[in-house]
């Protein structure tokens, strides 16, 4: 005997329909034959439902030997887990505000000691967050991971491009992003400049060695670094905004997007892994044009060249062609997009901020990154609303990535300023 119709109605409710841990519910008098759109559009109107938020995929649907459909859909318990793995996620967002605080404490306290602290608070809360028990406690521990983890991405990106110089600061920072696309982390040996002082003239050495002073006098003499020096001056107020407001944008699409590539066809491992390894060559299509164009054009390019391709994935429809073809080609340079224009907007971060603040600023516009990253799956889930529409939002956000970058001065072939 199947389940009456009224029995179903609170277990059918919108916001417990989901594929996980599925609970299996007979449904009299419905044959998979007759389960038209039009019948299960009746049939969710009798529940009082919604037909977007009624099951009617064939992963929802199984058939029982006398032909009636059983509909596909979890308990409560299932609902909380999903809660559960969402909570988790946010909590390692909202660790975003270490970015900030060990950017200040670097440009205090010096890039070295405030990166060999992060690494190794790092290591123990990863460890510790991989044994705990209890989930409360597996919370703090993440919390806690994300803070020091904000700590050594921006520590590390700042020296790394500080001990580097010449035409290796632009390819050096860059190539610093190809285990991010991964999703690996593996630490970068960090490159010197080795300096020939044997066959420089001596009065050139004495001149370096005068300016450094007098850096080191002025910095003496400065207000020590905090984030309130980023918004200063009208200059520095005008390019922490920009930047805070791009980076926001960025780390939402970026993180909306890689979720969305499941959805892109119907082989999610397969657009997974083309996303994955598209990284590399886009990371040095980034180092050349960089070179060659400027940071600002290539950032802005970048940008452009992303919104077109999630304009060009909702042109072609799925299922149309073997393995959706078209769309994960699309997709695929969607992130040579972003691989190109992400690691050039890290190193025209560092470059448009001195040096006695880089961190705090590099800080403060990764902590609005990893904001941006905290409302990625609230775009994701819009799919339930309408299933073009998170696309059609990244690609809005990507032109507006664009003009946002624009007010932003080249630095290309300039010196990184000091104070």
């Amino acid at each position: 005997m199947g389940t009456p119709l009224k029995s179903l109605k609170p277990l059918l409710s919108p916001r417990l329909l989901s594929p996980l841990s599925p609970k299996l519910l007979s449904v009299p008098g419905t044959h998979l034959t007759s389960f038209t759109p039009n019948k299960a559009t009746s049939f969710a109107k009798r529940l009082e439902l919604s037909p977007r938020n009624f099951p009617v995929e064939s992963n929802h649907l199984k058939v029982k030997e006398n032909g009636d459909v059983l509909i596909n859909t979890p308990n409560r318990k299932s609902f909380f887990r999903n809660g559960v793995a969402g909570g988790s996620h946010t909590v390692l967002g909202a660790g975003s505000f270490g970015n900030i605080v060990f950017g200040v404490l670097a440009d205090k306290r010096g890039r070295k000691p405030v990166l060999i602290a992060c690494i190794l608070l790092q290591s123990v809360f990863g460890v510790a967050a991989s044994f705990m028990p209890w989930y409360w406690l597996f919370l703090l521990c993440r919390f806690l991971l994300a803070v020091f983890n904000g700590g050594t991405i921006v520590t590390s990106f700042v020296m790394c491009m500080e001990v580097v110089g010449g035409e290796w600061r632009t390819i050096v920072p860059i190539l610093y992003q190809i285990p991010f696309g991964f999703g690996n982390s593996p630490h970068g040996t960090s490159g010197v400049l080795p300096a020939k002082f044997n066959e420089t003239d001596q009065r050139k050495i004495q001149t370096v060695m005068t300016e450094l002073s007098n850096v080191r006098t002025k910095r003496k003499e400065e207000k020590r670094s905090s984030c309130l020096v980023l918004f200063s001056t009208p200059q520095l107020r005008m390019r922490s905004i920009l930047l805070c407001l791009n980076w926001t944008i960025c780390g939402m699409t970026f993180f909306a997007f890689s979720q969305l590539l499941g959805h892109v066809s119907g082989d999610v491992f397969f657009t997974v892994a083309t996303g994955g390894l598209i990284v590399i060559p886009g990371t040095f299509l980034c180092v050349y044009l960089v070179g060659r164009c400027g940071r600002k054009v290539t950032v802005a390019c970048g940008h452009v060249v992303t919104g077109f391709c999630f304009l060009a994935i909702l042109s072609v429809p799925k299922g149309a062609f073997v393995q959706d073809w078209p769309r994960v080609a699309f997709a695929a340079v969607g992130i040579v997009g972003m691989s190109v224009s992400m690691p050039a907007l890290y190193l025209f971060t560092g470059e448009l901020y001195p040096t006695i603040t880089r961190n705090a600023g590099v800080g403060s516009s990764l902590m609005f990154s990893r904001l941006g990253s905290m409302v990625a799956p609230l775009i994701v889930s819009l799919q339930g609303v309408e299933e073009h529409l998170p696309l059609g939002i990244l690609a809005v956000c990507a032109f507006i990535e664009t003009a946002l970058v624009l007010p932003l001065p080249e630095t290309k072939g300039k010196a990184l300023a000091e104070t």
